[in-house]
């Protein structure tokens, strides 16, 4: 991980403050996304900051600046998923999993006592939150864009698909109406691939 790309992770909350000010909370949720993510994708860093002695580890300034920025970015990250109407269970239970596991990795480093583990369990956690704020960030047309695409999608349009198409047969036959259609698009939709071939298997 370079230097530059250090200190624009601990600089990002001026950007992510800019963004909540002049554009709103998607703008913002888009900055802690990307940060998060490239810090993420830095597999030397985390195996190095977590395994060499401190004293001769070369990540240890790095490691310690982006630890102590970390605390800022993850509380923008819960302001930003408040103003975005982000509050269910789940969404609580990563930020509190994520706070919980930096805290362990901070007084671990300070104690020169972090291990692989702390870092991993850190990472893993950091993870999460990642997927929420970047989740968070996407327009409603992007997250029903990534839903058609998404298997869950494809499930919903082939149920609500076999369902249209007896609807169309009941109008033009006459009352031609399959409630094992019916049975069939429900299923579909629910993933349920047993279900689907005994509905389908039985005779009306």
């Amino acid at each position: 991980m370079t230097q530059k790309n250090v200190q624009r992770l601990v600089g990002a909350y001026t950007r992510v403050e800019a963004a909540l000010k002049d554009e709103g909370p998607r703008a913002a949720a888009q900055i802690i996304c990307e940060e998060f993510t490239q810090l993420l994708d830095q597999e030397s860093f985390w195996q190095g900051f977590g395994t060499v002695v401190p004293k001769i580890n070369q990540f240890q300034q790095e490691g310690q600046q982006i630890l102590s920025s970390l605390p800022t970015l993850l509380d923008y990250e819960t302001k930003v998923l408040g103003q975005l109407e982000v509050r269910d269970a789940a969404a609580t239970l990563v930020l509190r999993d994520v706070f919980g596991a930096l805290g362990g990795a901070i007084n671990a480093h300070q104690n020169n006592a972090q291990t692989l583990n702390d870092l991993l369990h850190l990472r893993e956690n950091l993870g999460k939150a990642t997927t929420l704020i970047c989740r968070a960030s996407r327009s409603r047309f992007q997250r029903a864009r990534d839903f058609l695409v998404s298997w869950k999608g494809a499930r919903v349009l082939g149920g609500c698909t076999v369902v249209a198409a007896n609807v169309v047969a009941f109008t033009v036959d006459g009352g031609a109406f399959s409630w094992a259609s019916v049975q069939a698009g429900a299923v579909i939709m629910s993933g349920n691939v047993i279900d689907l071939i005994d509905i389908l298997s039985k005779d009306d």
